[in-house]
């Protein structure tokens, strides 16, 4: 919606504003899943967030597409680029709120790895070992949220590395979340930048 309005060409304006569109707009969508998935029979389940997840994504991809048709030629190109994923050289103040945001929220998703691993046996399951697992999942939600809203801000959509690296990172060290989330951010990154200078050589 912010790049539909013009917002993105405003220079330093677009670099204040743009991160925090996606913030927000990450953050919603996280929400609409979540009060989707809650409306299932058997409650807000991997199996209900994830169908949940394919229908808000479906309704989104939708709506992207009808703007491209309502804006002008140039700033659908720009919608375009953006849909496609990229990496260049980004502002300063793009760049410290990225890096403020994915540090913050990394940092507190690797700090709460441990409980993560006592959602693995289902919500029952992990209700009976003590946490509280409906504030948890939440939490969880909120910060993978502000981590991807982050990135994309800058980046565009980039899906590949999330699709990936985790399951690869998984299936290497095993499912302990202590292990798996500082990785599958090293890995990530380590892919992105393969894969970058793999394009510069080709």
């Amino acid at each position: 919606r912010v790049m539909a309005l013009g917002v993105a060409s405003l220079g330093v304006v677009a670099a204040a504003v743009v991160p925090l569109a996606a913030l927000a707009g990450g953050l919603l969508a996280t929400f609409v899943v979540y009060a989707v998935a809650r409306r299932a029979p058997w409650g807000p389940s991997g199996a209900s967030i994830l169908l949940a997840g394919v229908m808000v994504n479906s309704i989104a991809s939708a709506l992207i597409t009808f703007g491209k048709l309502l804006v002008p030629p140039a700033r659908a190109q720009t919608m375009l680029r953006w849909l496609v994923g990229f990496i260049e050289l980004t502002s300063t103040p793009s760049l410290i709120v990225v890096v403020v945001v994915v540090l913050f929220g990394s940092g507190w998703l690797i700090a709460e790895a441990a409980r993560m691993n006592l959602l693995a046996p289902g919500d029952e399951a992990a209700a009976h070992l003590g946490p509280d697992v409906t504030a948890l999942e939440r939490r969880i939600f909120v910060f993978s949220s502000l981590l991807v809203g982050a990135v994309v801000s800058v980046t565009g959509l980039i899906g590949f590395v999330g699709l990936v690296v985790p399951h690869a990172v998984r299936r290497t060290v095993g499912p302990d979340h202590r292990r798996v989330l500082p990785l599958s951010f090293l890995g990530g990154a380590v892919l992105l930048v393969l894969c970058d200078l793999g394009d510069l050589v080709i």
